[in-house]
Parts: C-alpha cells; structure tokens; sequence
C-alpha cells in the first residue's frame, strides 16, 4: 500500500513539474502572433515590402536569410546559411497580439519562423577580419542631432533596411549627387547604423563595425565614391588602406577623417548565427 501512495505521489510531482515546465517555457516565449499568414512569394519585386505597426507585421518578398536577421536582429555576414535561403522569398501577414509592440516583433519572428519553417539555429563566435570604426587621434568633430519623437527601433541598424531602393523615405539617411559630387546626408544616425550603412553600400569589402564608443545619434555629412566598392585594402607602409578607385580620387577613409573618425583593418570575434536546419515549405497557415 505504501508503494501505491509512493507510486502516486511520484507520478502526481512529475505531472506538475511538466506542468510548470510548460507554462515556463509558454512565459519565456513572451507574446506569439494572433494570425499569421507565411506564403512563397510568387515573383521578386521591384523593392521589399517592411510595413510594421503596433497591430500588423507585413514583410513582402523576403528572403528566407533577411527575416532570420530581422528575427535574430544581426547583419547578413552574421548568418550561416545555405545559399538557397538567400533566394526564395517569402509574404509574411501578422496580427500583433492586444498590448504587444514593435520592440517584441523580433522574438514573435523568431518563434514564427520556428514553428512554420521548424527552424533550428546556434550562436557560435568567429574571428574575422573586419574594419573598425574608431575616434580619431584629436577626436570627433561630429554634430549632435537634433531632438526628435520619430521612432528609431527595430530595424535601424539592419543591413536590409538599407538595402530599400527608397531609404530616403525612413528619414535617416540619402546619398544624393549634385554637380558630379555625390554626398552622403544623414540628419539623424548613430555610429552603429553608420557602420552598418558603410557596409551594405559595399564600400568595403569586410564588415564595418562600431568600436568609437560614441553614443546617441549625429548628424553627418560627407562626400562618397560614385563607383560604390568592393572597397579592397592594399599593402601599404603605413598601414593605411589604399583608397577606392574614383576618377574624383575621393575616398570613404578620407572622407570620415575630416569628421574626426578614423578607420583601421583589424581581426575580431563577431557573434555568428549557424542555420543547424530548416524546411524549405514553410507549414500550412
């Protein structure tokens, strides 16, 4: 008889403990999509479609790479994937859930692409060769932006949103060419978007990453290559980075020197996200 009761009482604990596992995990996961719809897009666009809100998620022929780095919040050199996940693109309609925000859209992205793509991932670093973008010797010479509500969230810093054939249309920054010059015009940046900015426009052939420990947000002006990279560095006696071919002999390096930024060739530890597995059909809606 005591072997029942102790039997029962066993069995009566592992229930609970499965229980309260699985409302831990149901809490750790935070808020999920009410309705989500997730389709192979039919043909690639003229541009993608990042239409987000405090209500619904709308992603227009996405690649499969760009919304694990939506989901996951890192740059393309940062995700390990397999090549067909560059290519095939996806539609993605979601309704936010009641008291969700765009600051959770990430993590709901995260287990959307779980559930329907039974994505499976794994965060390993790698040392590589990269540019960094430091403080020059006498310091910046850069303006404070001036104070602004607009929000500035989610996918600021993203290499994919500045990929958009309008990215003058967001406000945060537009290269615009006049009498043969072509000049970058930011009224609202930080140096992370910056570096990541330098980076997507191909200027360099490594990633640019921000180690000037400059916070907030500047306003930045400065003349650009009309041929946009790859950027590729030469030896030199200095160490310096040769400069890109421009007929106008103009050069990114240059051009941050005059605001007080210098930039040097380097190896670091980036954070890498590995693709472990993932179905090429995503589930049913």
């Amino acid at each position: 008889m005591t072997a029942i009761v102790r039997s029962s009482v066993i069995a009566a604990v592992a229930i609970l403990t499965i229980a309260l596992c699985q409302a831990q995990t149901a809490t750790a996961r935070g808020p999920q999509f009410e309705v989500a719809s997730v389709k192979p897009s039919p043909a690639p666009p003229a541009s993608h479609a990042y239409n987000l809100s405090d209500t619904r998620v709308e992603l227009g022929s996405v690649p499969l790479k760009s919304l694990i780095q939506l989901a996951y919040k890192l740059e393309a050199h940062q995700v390990s994937a397999p090549d067909w996940m560059a290519t095939a693109r996806f539609d993605i309609l979601a309704k936010m859930p009641t008291g969700a925000n765009r600051d959770q859209i990430p993590d709901m992205l995260q287990d959307l692409l779980a559930d329907r793509f039974g994505l499976v991932v794994h965060h390993e670093p790698k040392e590589q060769q990269v540019y960094a973008l430091l403080p020059g010797k006498q310091g910046s010479k850069l303006a404070e932006a001036a104070a602004d509500n607009t929000d500035h969230t989610f996918l600021t810093g993203r290499a994919m949103l500045y990929k958009m054939e309008t990215p003058e249309a967001d406000g945060f920054w537009s290269i615009s060419v006049k009498d043969g010059r072509s000049t970058f015009d930011a009224q609202r940046i930080t140096m992370a978007e910056l570096a990541t900015v330098l980076t997507s426009r191909g200027y360099f052939q490594d990633p640019v990453l921000d180690m000037t420990g400059l916070k907030g947000y500047w306003q930045l002006r400065f003349d650009v290559p009309k041929n946009t990279g790859p950027f590729r560095p030469m030896p030199a006696a200095n160490g310096a980075p040769t400069p890109p071919d421009d007929p106008d002999g103009i050069s990114i390096p240059a051009s941050l020197r005059k605001l007080g930024l210098e930039i040097q060739h380097q190896k670091a530890s980036i954070d890498h996200l590995v693709v472990d597995s993932a179905e090429k059909t995503p589930t049913e809606n």
